[in-house]
């Protein structure tokens, strides 16, 4: 009988932006929450001919222990590979036997799902690595956010601000980016994030099949609508001009509004209307759809106190709606007699953490 042996299992939730989309790009700051249900990854050694084997209910991949790819590719997969590749050369990952990397992935688009299963992902081949990770803020000492940072850049078409590893890896995460030195840098800061009293968030994912919007395409519509494009791409920090920060002061604005509420005491009422405020900001962006406004409108028209996009927008994007805590189920409901797809997701607490080690035959390392 193969020998199949479990060394390692993780977690990491997922997240929603509560205030940030499109303008942490430009340095305008960014807010974000941590929320269950979780990502689970299990990595089992078995017998075998040396690579790794990644699976889910999408389906599977197979590299070999210089990353190749081995049989047919499987573009869902994409960032993961890159991330594992990225192991292989910053650290020099190599599987001794075969690792098989069995993949329970939570929540949807706007949740920070592939960062979410890259991070459980790369916390269990770091530890087959015999290498132990330091989680904190720090993207210097960061090195899982810096391998998982490398998987949104390919979910995301590039140009990922870096806020969705750093939250599913170190929590709660509050992100401005800055020049430093004439060159980008990333300022994540430690953040407690509640909701005020009394009140629930529900994720509406407004897919109705086909193909969704990706990052990369809503953060070139947005560029375009504010006047934020330079030679067809959207403009660096480095390119942005007093007119273009004038421009983005509406999105600072709205977002100290946010942060004023998000603690236990906060207004539900100012807060529900500073998303509305945000959601205004974003569908002047072009990143709203017909699907995500008629989201936001059954959720006003239904209670709520408040609802906004979370994440990237566009075709298939999500919403997050702040409701009463007693209302939220019939919202819900409401939700779903409108053929959306609800997560009733609950605010979590820390980041991404092994909830097994076990004993490492070899480690996978060169």
């Amino acid at each position: 009988m193969a020998e199949r042996k479990l060394i390692a299992e993780s977690e990491a939730p997922l997240k929603a932006i509560v205030s940030g989309e499109h303008g942490v790009v430009y340095g305008t700051p960014g807010i974000t929450m941590v929320l269950q249900p979780k990502t689970k990854v299990s990595l089992f050694e078995e017998d075998g001919e040396p690579c790794l084997v990644m699976k889910s209910v999408r389906g599977e991949v197979t590299l070999s222990p210089d990353g190749t790819v081995i049989g047919e590719p499987n573009p869902q997969f994409s960032p993961f590979v890159e991330m594992a590749k990225y192991l292989i050369k910053q650290h020099g990952f190599q599987p001794k036997k075969k690792l098989t990397a069995e993949i329970e992935a939570a929540g949807s688009k706007g949740m920070g799902a592939s960062a979410s299963i890259a991070a459980a992902l790369g916390a269990c081949l770091f530890y087959a690595m015999g290498k132990k990770i330091v989680i904190c803020h720090d993207a210097e000492k960061n090195e899982l956010w810096q391998a998982v940072q490398v998987a949104e850049e390919i979910a995301h078409g590039g140009r990922a601000s870096g806020i969705d590893p750093m939250t599913v890896v170190a929590g709660p995460t509050q992100l401005t980016r800055l020049l430093v030195g004439g060159k980008p840098s990333w300022k994540f800061e430690k953040k407690t994030v509640s909701l005020p009293k009394g009140t629930a968030i529900i994720i509406v994912d407004t897919f109705t099949g086909g193909k969704r919007s990706s990052t990369g395409e809503m953060i070139k519509t947005l560029a375009e609508r504010y006047g934020l494009l330079q030679g067809g791409a959207p403009k660096t920090l480095m390119q942005l001009t007093p007119e273009d920060k004038e421009k983005l002061k509406p999105f600072s604005a709205v977002f100290e509004k946010i942060l004023k509420n998000l603690n236990p005491k906060g207004n539900p009422i100012a807060l529900g209307e500073a998303f509305g405020e945000n959601q205004s900001l974003l569908k002047n962006g072009g990143v709203s759809t017909e699907r995500i406004d008629e989201a936001v409108r059954i959720a006003k028209e239904h209670g709520a106190y408040g609802a906004k996009l979370t994440g990237a927008g566009g075709e298939g994007g999500a919403v997050i709606v702040l409701a009463p805590e007693k209302e939220s189920q019939m919202l819900e409901h409401i939700f779903g007699q409108h053929k959306f797809r609800v997560f009733p997701a609950k605010p979590a607490k820390g980041g991404t953490r092994l909830t097994f080690k076990g004993k490492l035959i070899a480690r996978h390392r060169r």
